[in-house]
């Protein structure tokens, strides 16, 4: 009868196994294919540096135009002059990429092309999965299936006891074979886990310690090695892989260091080969290089052979997920405790492959209330197996929101990070009340409140309701906002300059964060990124990360008529997850800048964001308009230099004229609608630059608004929505020549000079572009639609001509030259569009076939007739 019981119950188990599989590989699979069919791309990668020799690879830095999710220990390849240099990743963040090259390149690189396979990482995943269920590694199957399986039936079972506080979250991990620890922000996760690891090696059991990342690997070393000074010896802890921490690198703790400690001829080998490889750079198609080569690749064997020996013989090994799951070394391992850091970033089947390496317990850190996991595809099986995480699958969550307990979670519920005041905040709309404040985090976060930006504050909210903070987007469709860019900049460095040691920017756009960041390049050129003391990014980069102070730049205004999905949008938890991240990264000073009257009407009250704003209105300082100018007022140029000037009134304008004299190459000035300022010295100026053969490019929402004289430079264009002056691109200046705009009270100007700064807007606003057309727009003046609808188009009520007119929304409408005696209007008709193209024989510039008028779901609009291999497309103010 057991025996029979006994066939049941593995009957059962692996039916169970090859259906839960079976279903990972599947979802594994669609996220692959769309990774190889968006990914795989070349990447431009530039300002590269090289930091450190680490093992038997490079380790460089590179910066980025574009913000990259890869998971560390992702493969790449580097191209510079038909050679490929292979490695993976260490770090990707910040629009910086941290690489470990198996070659050594330059010291400094302007720029290279690289190539990544992100995918080889989940094909490699694929494959442990295939190997666990056909039983070809020795697996605990059974602790991998109660992770996801019984897990979810035991939260039926429970008394509704909260488990919470270091001490139930160490004894948990010591007696069950499954428990989730969730650590929301500053709790100390990583104190947490290094406890229970040094616990562990106290009864000689073997430990696994995985994470996302290696600065979260590095974290949990660094706190063992700390925790565990005073017992532990050389080996018994152990960091494989490349650590991105100097305090790491340069110490026993790593894999390699300790091999070539204790075989030092090993090192005295590859040092020697090394030189000699150096001596022979110029000779790398030699047959001497070839040996060398070979020589050098042999050795690199041999270390790695002892290096194995190494990590097999060590009590703690430390790795991220991904060399979990790529490296022999780690996975053809036997380990009593696998602990998993940042869990709640994983996908599941990883979580799962994590505990099927575990003999006796399966520890999962994290918090289901940051950042889930990221998949770029979707589907049934991708939603249920990549975009959850294990606390949702195990319905730890739900138990959470239930207030039912699950009996295999503990709650780290001591937040020792934020101050009280910001802390609040998130206790209150997303932790329901769980969380307790440390008694000494007010005393050691008062430093960071007494000093600029607002003195004496914790929380503060900026708003730039009466200002000109236009939203705009790019050809990405991310959005950015140059003026609240600007002045998240300004109040950054305010903190700078009064000592703040970490300041932290951070919006909820790719296109934002990276304009930040080009202004802090210029501000502090000079300097590699890692060394600007402030840090402009992402909520998604900053997650893991903490900042003294932290600005969280909203982005979102007019002329936007709704506001972006990522902090709005129907996933509510999503929103919440990203305001939460944002709030919780700051220790001392949280300062909101938002354009309120936008948000105003377009918020629920239920909406995390509302909830953030009437929280700092309520509970921090509200400052408008009147103190933010004074704000930007304030000099601090003594303090630091590059920064940018503001001014107010007219007081500007000598500085104006003389970058105008100065002017090299050419000019680009936006000037929406509204009223100008009176002083004409500098159209003049503008145009005896024309005169003098510099390109001038005016770009306005209507010629109207232009002075007559500069009229045959200036040319309609549609979304000219910032004041804005681009002199060689180099300067900027912005508010100017605007006197008054609808919705604006407060018109400061600003004057910036940064190269970086300047080409970024040039781009963003395609100004290039537009400056390509003006030639040909002067020379067609008098041939554009608006003259050929008042040549060819009367009005029916009184005979006059018609005009083309701008309505809401920027759509175009036909009025009565004659308004407002005759008060006609109609849609402009499709058939006139088209009219006017053939008469002007306009064809595209990117496949040369003509253009036609249509009737879109948004009005009228202009296709090229090469649709759909070209998509160009033109709007009617743009003919």
């Amino acid at each position: 009868m057991y025996n029979f019981l006994n066939q049941w119950r593995c009957s059962k188990i692996s039916n169970n196994l090859n259906e839960i599989i079976d279903e990972f590989f599947q979802a594994l699979y669609i996220e692959i294919k769309n990774l190889k069919e968006v990914g795989g791309k070349k990447i431009r990668i530039f300002d590269g540096r090289f930091l450190a020799k680490l093992e038997n690879e490079w380790v460089y830095i590179f910066g980025m135009d574009v913000e990259l999710f890869l998971p560390d220990s992702t493969p790449v390849r580097i191209e510079i002059d038909d050679r490929k240099y292979y490695g993976e990743v260490i770090s990707c963040e910040n629009f910086e990429i941290m690489i470990a090259l198996k070659d050594k390149i330059l010291e400094s690189v302007a720029y290279v092309d690289m190539y990544c396979e992100p995918w080889k990482i989940l094909e490699a995943l694929q494959a442990r999965l295939i190997e666990i269920k056909k039983g070809n590694h020795i697996r605990n199957v059974e602790l991998a299936l109660k992770t996801v399986n019984e897990s979810r039936n035991r939260y039926l079972i429970t008394n509704g006891k909260l488990n919470r506080g270091q001490n139930s979250a160490i004894k948990m991990a010591l007696n069950q074979p499954v428990t989730f620890i969730w650590g929301p922000p500053g709790t100390g996760k990583t104190h947490s886990l290094a406890k229970i690891a040094l616990r562990f090696l106290k009864k000689s059991n073997k430990v696994l310690i995985i994470s996302q990342s290696n600065i979260a690997v590095d974290g949990a070393i660094f706190k063992i090695s700390i925790l565990g000074n005073d017992f532990l010896k050389p080996g018994n802890v152990i960091r494989y892989g490349y650590p991105k921490m100097e305090e790491i690198r340069n110490s026993d703790l790593t894999s390699f260091n300790l091999t070539l400690q204790k075989y030092p001829l090993l090192n005295i080998k590859k040092e020697a080969l090394e030189k000699r490889r150096d001596i022979l750079k110029n000779k790398k198609n030699s047959q001497e290089w070839i040996s060398l080569e070979k020589d050098l690749a042999s050795l690199r064997q041999e270390i790695k052979k002892y290096e194995y020996e190494i990590v097999k013989e060590a009590k703690i090994v430390a790795t991220t997920i991904s060399k979990a799951t790529i490296d022999s070394i780690i996975f053809e391992d036997s380990y009593d405790v696998v602990i998993m850091d940042e869990a709640s970033m994983a996908y599941i089947p990883q979580a799962f492959y994590a505990a099927s390496l575990a003999k006796k317990h399966a520890i999962f850190l994290g918090d289901f209330r940051q950042l889930p996991p990221i998949a770029l595809s979707d589907g049934a099986l991708v939603r249920k197996w990549l975009l959850r995480d294990i606390f949702e699958e195990a319905k730890v969550k739900e138990s959470v929101e239930t207030r039912q307990y699950h009996p295999w979670m503990s709650l780290l519920n001591v937040q020792r990070r934020m101050h009280p005041k910001i802390s609040g905040f998130i206790n209150v709309n997303i932790y329901g009340g769980l969380l307790e404040d440390h008694e000494e985090v007010i005393e050691n976060t008062q430093h960071i409140i007494d000093r600029r930006p607002f003195r004496g504050e914790v929380i503060s909210l900026l708003n730039l309701t009466r200002f000109p903070a236009f939203c705009c987007q790019d050809s990405s469709r991310s959005r950015y906002n140059i003026l609240s860019a600007f002045i998240s900049v300004q109040l950054a460095l305010q903190a700078v300059s009064d000592g703040q040691k970490s300041v932290g920017v951070i919006t909820p756009y790719a296109t934002q964060s990276r304009f930040v960041r080009s202004i802090l390049m210029d501000i502090f050129r000079g300097r590699p990124l890692n060394k600007i003391p402030v840090t402009a990014a992402t909520v998604h980069q900053f997650q893991g990360s903490e900042k003294d102070i932290i600005i969280f730049d909203c982005v979102d205004s007019y002329r936007q008529t709704r506001p972006g999905v990522l902090l709005t949008g129907q996933d509510l938890d999503k929103a919440m997850r990203l305001i939460n991240v944002a709030v919780s990264r700051a220790r001392g000073k949280f300062i909101g800048v938002a354009h309120k009257g936008f948000w105003d009407n377009r918020l629920n009250k239920n909406d995390m964001l509302n909830k953030m704003f009437v929280y700092l209105k309520e509970k921090g300082k509200y400052i408008f308009e009147e103190e933010i100018v004074e704000i930007l007022k304030e000099s601090i140029a003594d303090r630091l230099p590059n920064v940018p000037r503001w001014f107010y009134r007219e007081d500007y304008v000598d500085i104006l004229l003389k970058d105008f004299k100065e002017a090299k190459k050419e000019i680009y000035i936006d000037v929406p609608h509204g009223e100008l300022v009176e002083n004409v010295d500098w159209w003049d100026e503008v145009l005896k630059s024309s005169k003098k053969g510099i390109l001038v490019n005016i770009r306005c929402e209507s010629v109207e608004d232009i002075p007559t004289k500069l009229r045959h430079i200036a040319r309609e264009a549609s979304f000219i929505w910032s004041p804005i002056t681009i002199i060689d691109q180099n300067i900027i200046w912005y508010g100017h020549p605007m006197k008054t705009m609808e919705k604006v009270e407060y018109m400061p100007i600003m004057r910036f000079e940064g190269q970086k700064t300047a080409r970024m807007l040039v781009s963003m606003l395609e100004m290039a572009r537009s400056m390509a057309k003006s030639h040909e727009h002067a020379m067609n003046l008098h041939n554009t639609l608006a003259t050929f609808i008042a040549d060819h188009l009367k009005c029916p009520k009184c005979g006059s001509p018609f005009k083309l007119r701008r309505g809401r929304n920027n759509r175009p409408f036909l009025g009565c030259s004659s308004y407002p005696n005759c008060m006609q209007t109609m849609l402009v008709p499709e058939e006139v569009v088209n009219a006017y193209l053939a008469s002007t024989k306009k064809t595209c510039p990117d496949c040369g076939y003509p253009f036609e008028a249509k009737a879109g779901k948004y009005g009228l609009f202009i296709s090229c007739m090469g649709f759909p291999k070209c998509k160009n497309t033109l709007s009617i103010w743009e003919i």
